[in-house]
């Protein structure tokens, strides 16, 4: 017999890691309504600070997705109503724009729940890809009808070429049914456990793409898990490839595995999933997507690497030019969290406040360099090298691990092209990070410090 979770336990309301009641909740999110305006200032002591969407009350953003397009970043999230019951909430998806990820403006709902459609109950987990102007968005869209479908879950998929107005598929293009792994009976709680659906073109094989969501292996433990499926061009078609092995319980102690996100970097794939962990983010590496289980590292918490990110859930991540930003939903204050995420040696990286270049520029490696170097012949001494295609002007400081400034090593005009700084650590060895700020954008290098 299959257990019986309730949908609003597996998805609406967070698992067992969710310290507060919906009341609580609620509670709080009224005195924020009334005291806080929006964006909220810093409601967590975040270790760096996060460009924030905050929608307005009583709606919590929960899974969403970012894509910008002519300058302009486009939100969409999951709407949660945090007054009204799970049967009656996530109706709709949240639309925010923005033109530099800090200050927001909403814009009417999107894909509202159809009465006489199979997404009659809920839409959730929206996710976005482009090809040739034509928007694709991806959702979990949920069934509701008695004696048939309960709280089943198939993806969906909508089109637009204005990121306003969308056209949707009358069926899903992706369901538990293709999908052999998977636990499917539409007519028990956990029968359809099958969302939040990741898509991005493989960087790997020319006109393919991936598809990453989330699907249910066992109904007696609940055990979900990260499945992988893929596309030869005709994004209604997909075929699956199975479950992500390593995301189960051995190696993700965790038996709710959900909102897949997959970055490429520097040959390897980082996967970051949600888990029912006191530290919900988790992620593994592997040199490819579609490998068995022995080629995926060992599993890692977010916090390790970014300390304070306990409240986080729903990892997401865009991309502009040569910035890769990392997003996640915030269950303190119900607000949408983005920060540019900088590579380390793998498989480190840390978060930095996010800089978007203007309108019409792209940043990248031939734009803007940054980089810094410990001299081996002088213990503390740090050379940082940079350069900027125009003149401009910047800030370069340094920071330690708890995002504090060491030193501020330069802040005025940079003339064109390159230019070394030198500085001397007076502290103890440890790991810093230093970073670049820019009106042409924005670079960090981390480097350490031995005595």
């Amino acid at each position: 017999m299959p257990v019986t979770h309730t949908a609003s336990e597996r998805h609406s309301e967070r698992p067992a890691r969710v310290s507060s009641s919906r009341a609580s909740r609620l509670g709080i999110a009224v005195l924020l309504s009334l005291l806080v305006p929006t964006p909220p200032p810093a409601a967590h002591a975040f270790v760096v600070q996060p460009a924030i969407a905050m929608p307005s009350f009583p709606y919590r953003a929960k899974e969403f997705c970012v894509v910008r397009k002519d300058g302009v970043f486009h939100l969409f999230y999951t709407r949660d109503d945090l007054t009204a019951s799970f049967a009656n909430s996530t109706k709709d998806l949240g639309h925010f724009v923005s033109r530099d990820l800090f200050q927001w403006t909403e814009l009417p709902p999107i894909l509202p729940v159809r009465e006489n459609k199979w997404d009659n109950s809920h839409v959730w987990a929206p996710h976005i890809v482009v090809t040739d102007s034509l928007y694709y968005m991806f959702y979990a869209g949920v069934t509701k009808i008695p004696g048939v479908a309960d709280e089943f879950q198939q993806i969906g998929l909508a089109t637009s070429t204005d990121l306003v107005n969308w056209t949707r598929l009358d069926a899903p293009v992706f369901t538990c049914d293709q999908a052999a792994w998977t636990y499917c009976d539409a007519r028990v709680p956990l029968g359809g456990n099958f969302r939040d659906p990741w898509v991005m073109p493989d960087p790997d094989s020319t006109g393919r793409w991936l598809l990453l969501y989330a699907g249910l292996q066992d109904s007696i433990t609940g055990q979900m898990m990260i499945g992988v499926a893929t596309s030869s061009g005709d994004l209604t078609q997909w075929r699956d490839h199975g479950p992500v092995t390593s995301t189960g319980w051995a190696n993700s102690f965790s038996f709710l595995i959900e909102s897949p996100l997959a970055l490429p970097h520097a040959g390897l794939w980082y996967l970051f999933y949600t888990t029912d962990s006191g530290h919900p983010i988790n992620y593994e590496t592997t040199p490819d997507l579609l490998a068995p289980a022995g080629q995926w590292s060992s599993q890692r918490r977010l916090f390790q690497e970014c300390p304070g990110t306990d409240d986080f859930y729903g990892p997401e991540g865009f991309t502009v030019g040569a910035q890769t930003f990392f997003g996640a939903a915030d269950e303190a204050t119900g607000a949408a969290l983005m920060w540019e995420i900088v590579f380390d040696d793998a498989p480190h990286f840390h978060f930095v406040t996010p800089a978007v270049v203007g309108v019409g520029q792209e940043p990248g490696p031939a734009a803007l360099r940054f980089e810094a170097s410990p001299r081996a012949d002088r213990a503390g001494d740090v050379r940082f090298t940079l350069e900027v295609p125009a003149d401009t002007h910047g800030r370069l400081a340094v920071f330690d691990l708890q995002g504090r400034v060491v030193a501020t090593v330069h802040e005025g005009p940079l003339g064109r092209g390159a230019r070394v700084f030198a500085w001397h650590a007076d502290g103890a060895s440890g790991v810093y990070f230093a970073r670049l700020e820019t009106p042409l954008g924005r670079r960090s290098a981390r480097f350490a410090i031995t005595r």
